[in-house]
């Protein structure tokens, strides 16, 4: 946060020496809260667990997690070069080391062992599938971890969401959710996915997993399913029939060049209305929403709709090279984008 400043603006008084940048609601001058002096018990009371009163057994969605205390992790970070995004293909890529590397568990960035690697850093090769790419994997340790680590937990966490991938659960944006068990509502084309939040975290006296129940509302259809929509109600907008006074005044000076030009601009007009309105109906409809892509089961929010785009402009990569956004997705995903100027 940015340290505010003292000058010498008029703080309301007619001082002319208020702090400069202030608002409502923010700390005034250069006071710090010693967090330390914060209480939040009295000092006698060690314990949260009430000493009178009648005592009541609750049952809460809490399950202790069992584990060994005579043994150490180790954290260590693992980079490819050239880069590479996808966390599947990461993984898949170290996991071919593994007579190398012994049991580990990786989670895209971070790899836990129970035991050190030799030599360190590890350099280790791959092959890319998708490109026959040589890929270089240096493995690096980063810290020793014992109990009460905050990554320990994090490991313990890894190994909950690998259960419940092998458990066929799908991962939808951070969350796990069972998309065979799923309610399909044909009226409104939704689909209700039920699903699960864990968290596993140090309490008092031992670790312990939080398990709850969540749902994700699906819609059926898709992106283009929507920009076709949006195409089949831009012809009946009544903004289409009716003509601007721009128009009405064009026809009314260039009637000397012929009815045939006239016929041609009225429709050269109508097409530039119907294609405003699309694009107006379908940001209206789409900037805000949350969409899943299937080739990575990962959600993206859409902000804004670049109309001048198509799958044959290109980009820059981090290399410094550019390539287009169908070469891109043939590459990276293996999917083949059939309209190339859509």
């Amino acid at each position: 946060m940015r340290e505010l400043r003292v000058g010498s603006g008029d703080n309301g008084n007619g001082n002319g020496n208020g702090a400069a940048g202030q608002g409502r609601g923010t700390m005034r001058g250069r006071r710090t809260i010693q967090f330390d002096n914060i209480r939040t018990r009295p000092e006698h009371i060690n314990s949260k667990l009430g000493t009178s009163g009648q005592s009541v057994r609750l049952s809460a969605n809490y399950f202790e997690v069992l584990h060994h205390t005579d043994w150490c992790l180790y954290q260590y970070r693992v980079d490819f070069a050239p880069e590479e995004d996808r966390t599947g293909i990461r993984k898949a890529m170290l996991r071919d080391h593994k007579k190398v590397i012994g049991g580990f568990i990786f989670d895209g960035t971070m790899m836990f062992t129970s035991h050190r690697l030799n030599p360190d850093p590890m350099e280790l090769f791959s092959t890319r599938q998708s490109d026959e790419a040589q890929i270089r994997i240096t493995i690096k340790l980063v810290a020793d971890l014992t109990q009460g680590d905050s990554h320990y937990l994090q490991f313990f966490n890894i190994i909950m969401r690998k259960c419940l991938g092998h458990l066929k659960l799908q991962l939808v944006g951070r969350n796990f959710f069972d998309a065979r068990a799923k309610v399909d509502i044909r009226e409104f084309k939704l689909e209700l996915w039920p699903g699960y939040i864990t968290s596993i975290r140090q309490h008092e006296m031992k670790i312990m997993m939080c398990a709850e129940i969540t749902h994700k509302v699906m819609r059926q259809d898709n992106v283009l399913d929507l920009l076709s929509e949006c195409h089949r109600q831009g012809g009946n907008d009544p903004r289409v029939r009716t003509p601007t006074p721009q128009y009405l005044y064009w026809r009314a000076t260039s009637r000397s060049q012929g009815i045939e030009v006239r016929k041609l601009c009225m429709i050269t007009y109508r097409f530039i209305v119907i294609v405003l309105c699309l694009q107006n109906t379908f940001v209206k409809a789409i900037v805000g929403s949350v969409v899943l892509t299937d080739y990575n089961n990962r959600t993206y929010r859409i902000d804004d709709v670049d109309w001048d785009v198509t799958p044959a402009s290109t980009f820059p990569l981090k290399e410094g090279a550019t390539i287009s956004y169908k070469d891109y997705y043939s590459q990276a995903s293996l999917l083949t984008i059939l309209h190339q100027f859509e």
